[in-house]
């Protein structure tokens, strides 16, 4: 008996000697990994971080980098199109403006100039039939083409996925990824306007609250004459957020 109790009197005895022992522990260092899962105050969470390993460079991001509720942004694209008409090469230069109604979504309008030239497909089919209108050979046959001249378009988009990465270690940027759809009219050089539509993705880039870029696909189809034709743009640009 008189054993037991000893022995109870010991373990208790150095229980206590190494707890006043040990460095003094406050509730909210405890609470460091609960503080990591639920993203806490950033300059808080960065001391403590860094207190745990000073050798690393911790960098926590916590909310938007740019607010965009009831924003307007304007912008500058360049596009290449692929498809459509086979005999032409058309390039377009425009401008968009976008109101971010809220971070997830924006209405858009887009205007674009397009120029063209002939593909090597065009430029030999356009010299046989000069060729042959020069050697008096009455029975050649001009491919009837249909510039596209300008485009008009009232679009939405919407930002569903979204996230934020170190550019090198020079800053902390924000992106979105984001699906468009619009519709409007096309000019074409012979029939003039027409109905058009369009739909695609991209991602866009925010540098600072007031500086933007993005990189866009989409595809687009309109009537051309007597047949219908599916284009794809692709696109890039900057933007200025007002």
């Amino acid at each position: 008996m008189k054993n037991a109790f000893l022995n109870k009197t010991v373990s208790a005895l150095a229980l206590a000697f190494s707890l006043a022992l040990m460095p003094h522990v406050s509730h909210a260092e405890i609470d460091v990994s609960k503080d990591f899962d639920s993203l806490g105050g950033n300059e808080a969470l960065y001391k403590r971080a860094k207190a745990l390993d000073p050798k690393n460079k911790v960098s926590i991001v916590q909310k938007r980098v740019v607010d965009r509720s009831m924003r307007l942004e304007l912008g500058v694209n360049y596009g290449l199109v692929g498809g459509g008409d086979s005999y032409l090469n058309t390039q377009n230069v425009g401008g968009n403006l976008d109101f971010h109604i809220t971070p997830h979504i924006s209405l858009g309008a887009r205007f674009t100039n397009s120029y063209n030239r002939l593909t090597a497909e065009g430029k030999d089919v356009f010299d046989k039939a000069q060729t042959m209108a020069d050697q008096g050979i009455r029975n050649y046959q001009i491919p009837d083409i249909n510039e596209p001249q300008q485009t008009g378009l009232a679009t939405v988009t919407v930002y569903p996925i979204y996230g934020k990465t170190n550019l090198l270690d020079l800053a902390v940027v924000q992106f979105d990824f984001y699906a468009v759809a619009g519709y409007g009219q096309i000019k074409l050089e012979k029939s003039g306007w027409t109905d058009v539509v369009t739909a695609g993705g991209g991602m866009g880039l925010w540098l600072s609250q007031h500086v933007t870029s993005r990189i866009e696909g989409r595809w687009q189809t309109y009537e051309d004459i007597d047949r219908r034709l599916h284009a794809g743009i692709f696109t890039v640009g900057l933007g200025l957020m007002l």
